[in-house]
C-alpha cells in the first residue's frame, strides 16, 4: 500500500514537472511573437549582372546580386525578426523586363511554404514608383523598369500576411506538447530506473540527466530561438538551407553541414568569447586576416585571393628588373593609347596603413629589405618614364601630425585621409595637365571635421569586437553646405568588375574616369563636386577598359591602386594596346 502511495506522489510530481514545463513552454511562445530565421524568396529571371534591393523601412537596405540568364534564378532576402510596416523592392538598376515566377516566405516550422503567383502576387503589389509596365503572362509576373530609380511596394494586405507568418505560433505550441509529453517520457522512465539503483550510481544517473540537458539545450534553442537574434557580423556571405531533393542526395549532407556550421545555437556568443579572450588576454588574433598591433591598432594581414598588407611591409620579395620593365610598358601603353585620344593620364598608389604608421606594427614584425615595392616602382618609372604617377605618402604623413588619416581599426584612410588625397590628385593634375591648369581643390573650411565614436571598422568586424570592444573615435568631414553632385549604380560590366557614375553640372572641371578599388569609397564624395561626371569602375585587378573609354570619352583617366597589390600579377593589357608604340 506505502508503495502503492509513492508510486502515486511521484507521478503526481512528475505530471507537475511536466505541466511547468509545458507552461514555460507556452509562455515563452506568447512571449515571442515573432519568428526568426523568415526569408523572402523571389525566382526571377533577369536581363541583366544587376543588384536587386529589398528596402525595409527607411533604414534597412538589402542588397543581393544577380547575374543576367534565360533561367529563373531564387533571390533570397534575409527578413528582420521585428514587425515590417514598410517595404520596397527594386529590381536592379538597369532598364529593362524582370520576370518574377513566384514570391515566397520560407523558415523554420513553415512546414507549407506561402507563395504568391501570377495575379495574385500582381494584385498584391499595386503601389509603384518608375515602372513602365507590368503585366501577368503565362503565370508569371512581368516588371519593365525605366532605370534605377523605381521601386514596387505591397497593398496592406500583404504586411498582414507577413504578420500572420512572423506570429504564427500552431506549429509551436504543437512543438511544445510533443517536447512536454517527451519530458515526461523521461522523467517517468528516469525515475524507474534510478529507483533501483544504489547512491553512488544516483549521482552518475543525475550527471547523466544534466548531460543530457545541455544536450537538448541547442534543439530547444533552434526551436524557440532562446538566444535571440545572432548579432555577429561576418565578412562574408552565410550559407544558405538547402532544399532536400531526391537528385541531390549525395551533395545534402555537406551542404546541410556548411548551412549547420553557419547557424549552430550561441555560435555568434561564442566566436565572441573565443576571439575576446585572443585578443585581449593573450594578444594575438583569432583570424589570419587580422594581425594585432601597438595599442589596439589591426592591420590587414593574410587574405585567401588577395594580397594583404604584412607581406608587402615587410618587402620579402621584391620587383626584379624585368617586372619593372613589364609595369613601365603597361603604363606607358595605355598613356600612349589615351594620349593619341586627346586624354591625360595618371597613376596613384594609396599607401597601406603600415606605410603610414609603421609605429604601431608589432615588434617582431621586421622588414627583410629596406626599400619597398612600392619604393622602387615610383622609382623607376620617375627615372625611366614619363607616365605621370602621384606619390601620396610625403602629403598623408604630414598630414598625421594634425588628425588620424587611416582609421585605427579599418584597412582604410577615414574622411581627412581621402580629403588630403583628393586636394594632392586636384594639386597634382592643375600642374601637370593644361586642361586642368585652373583646377582648384575645394578648401576644407568648406567641411565642418567632426568626431565620432562609433562601432570599429573592417578589421574589427573581422574579429567580431566591433560593437562594445573595439569602438573607435572616427574623423569624419561634413559639408557645410549641400553637396550637389548625384549619381547611381550601372550595370556591371563583368562579375567581379562594377560601374557606377556621379553627376555635378554646376562642378568647374570636366569629366574623368577612374579605376579604383575600395579606398575610392572616401574619395567619391570630393572627386564627385570637383567634376562635371565621374564614372568610376571597380576593379580589383586594375585592368584596362578601351571601349567605356571610347563610349564616355573622358578628359583624363586615373588608375588608383592600393599599395598592397603591387603584391599580385602585373595587369596586362588588351592587344589593341601593346600594339601602341
Amino acid at each position: 500500500m506505502i508503495k502503492k502511495i509513492v508510486k502515486f506522489k511521484r507521478l503526481w510530481v512528475e505530471l507537475i514537472l511536466t505541466l511547468v514545463f509545458l507552461g514555460g513552454a507556452l509562455f515563452y511562445v506568447q512571449k515571442t511573437p515573432l519568428r526568426a530565421g523568415l526569408q523572402l524568396v523571389l525566382m526571377v529571371k533577369s536581363p541583366h549582372h544587376d543588384t536587386f534591393k529589398l528596402i525595409i523601412g527607411n533604414e534597412k537596405t538589402i542588397e543581393v546580386n544577380v547575374d543576367a540568364a534565360n533561367h529563373f534564378q531564387e533571390v533570397c532576402f534575409p527578413l528582420p525578426q521585428k514587425k515590417i510596416e514598410k517595404l520596397r523592392l527594386k529590381f536592379g538598376n538597369n532598364p529593362g523586363l524582370t520576370a518574377v515566377k513566384y514570391l515566397e516566405i520560407t523558415g523554420p516550422l513553415i512546414f507549407s511554404k506561402p507563395r504568391l503567383e501570377g495575379k495574385r502576387l500582381q494584385r498584391m503589389f499595386q503601389q509603384k514608383y518608375g515602372i513602365y509596365n507590368h503585366y501577368v503572362k503565362d503565370q508569371c509576373y512581368f516588371i519593365e523598369t525605366a532605370g534605377p530609380h523605381h521601386w514596387l511596394e505591397p497593398v496592406k494586405v500583404f504586411y498582414k500576411w507577413i504578420d500572420t507568418l512572423q506570429t504564427g505560433k500552431a506549429s509551436y505550441y504543437l512543438l511544445a506538447v510533443i517536447l512536454s509529453v517527451l519530458f515526461f517520457s523521461f522523467l517517468h522512465f528516469a525515475n524507474l530506473a534510478v529507483l533501483k539503483m544504489h547512491v553512488s550510481s544516483k549521482v552518475i544517473v543525475n550527471g547523466g540527466m544534466i548531460f543530457l540537458v545541455f544536450l537538448y539545450i541547442p534543439l530547444a534553442d533552434q526551436v524557440f530561438n532562446i538566444s535571440g537574434e545572432s548579432e555577429l557580423v561576418e565578412k562574408r556571405e552565410l550559407s544558405r538551407r538547402p532544399e532536400f531533393r531526391f537528385d541531390s542526395l549525395l551533395v545534402y549532407p555537406k551542404q546541410y553541414t556548411r548551412y549547420y556550421n553557419d547557424y549552430f545555437t550561441f555560435r555568434s556568443g561564442l566566436i565572441y568569447l573565443n576571439n575576446l579572450l585572443k585578443v585581449k588576454i593573450l594578444g594575438v588574433s583569432p583570424v589570419p586576416k587580422v594581425l594585432i598591433g601597438k595599442d589596439d591598432w589591426f592591420f590587414l594581414d593574410k587574405l585567401e585571393l588577395r594580397p594583404g598588407t604584412v607581406e608587402c611591409y615587410r618587402s620579402i620579395t621584391l620587383f626584379t628588373p624585368r617586372q619593372l620593365e613589364q609595369w613601365k610598358n603597361v603604363l606607358e601603353q595605355r598613356q600612349q593609347w589615351l594620349a593619341a585620344r586627346g586624354i591625360h593620364y595618371l597613376f596613384l598608389i594609396v599607401p597601406n596603413k603600415n606605410t603610414i604608421y609603421p609605429e604601431f606594427m608589432p615588434d617582431h614584425i621586421r622588414r627583410v629589405h629596406e626599400k619597398s615595392r612600392m619604393d622602387q616602382l615610383l622609382e623607376y618609372l620617375h627615372s625611366h618614364s614619363t607616365v605621370p604617377v602621384l606619390d601620396l605618402r610625403p602629403a598623408l604623413k604630414a598630414g598625421k601630425t594634425q588628425y588620424p588619416v587611416y582609421s585605427r581599426t579599418d584597412t582604410h584612410w577615414n574622411d581627412y585621409g581621402a580629403y588630403i588625397a583628393f586636394r594632392e590628385i586636384i594639386t597634382h593634375i592643375s600642374r601637370s595637365f593644361p586642361s586642368f591648369r585652373e583646377a582648384v581643390p575645394l578648401p576644407l573650411s568648406r567641411f565642418k571635421i567632426k568626431i565620432v565614436n562609433r562601432s570599429g571598422g573592417d578589421l574589427a568586424i573581422m574579429l567580431s569586437l566591433n560593437k562594445d570592444v573595439f569602438r573607435e573615435d572616427m574623423i569624419f568631414l561634413e559639408a557645410r553646405l549641400p553637396l550637389r553632385a548625384t549619381g547611381d549604380k550601372l550595370e556591371n560590366i563583368s562579375r567581379f568588375v562594377k560601374q557606377g557614375y556621379s553627376e555635378c553640372p554646376t562642378a568647374p572641371l570636366p569629366n574623368i574616369l577612374m579605376v579604383h578599388d575600395s579606398f575610392y569609397n572616401r574619395l567619391k564624395p570630393f572627386l564627385s563636386e570637383q567634376f562635371s561626371r565621374v564614372l568610376f569602375i571597380w576593379d580589383w585587378d586594375l585592368n584596362f577598359h578601351p571601349h567605356v573609354i571610347e563610349r564616355e570619352n573622358p578628359k583624363l583617366v586615373i588608375d588608383e591602386m592600393a599599395e598592397r597589390f603591387l603584391m599580385q600579377k602585373i595587369p596586362v593589357n588588351p592587344g589593341s594596346l601593346q600594339e601602341v608604340r
